[in-house]
């Protein structure tokens, strides 16, 4: 049973790619045809070192009117490095107010 009307492959894989950094609305996707050998390349010397670890949306309701704005996004990102050592502490919160 098909569940979409989008013409998509019936096979391989769809893989999907993202810059992870905030505000980022960087990516692409990339089609790898079946039975087609893939590797896993090493990141750029320029990679993002932080990780977005959780992404909260807050309107209105959760951020009152002291902000005069619709909705709040909160992220909580940490650096590979951080996270590795399972040094949780390092973790930080970053807020984007939008109106």
């Amino acid at each position: 049973m098909d569940t979409t009307d989008v013409d998509l492959p019936a096979d391989g894989t769809l893989v999907f790619f993202a810059v992870p950094e905030i505000g980022s609305d960087e990516g692409r996707v990339v089609y790898v045809p079946a039975g087609e050998e893939c590797t896993e390349a090493e990141p750029p010397d320029d990679f993002a070192t932080h990780l977005l670890l959780a992404e909260f949306f807050l309107d209105r309701g959760d951020v009152g009117d002291d902000f005069g704005t619709d909705y709040t996004t909160v992220f909580y990102v940490c650096s590979r490095e951080d996270l590795a050592a399972r040094r949780f502490e390092a973790v930080e919160m970053v807020s984007d107010f939008l109106g």
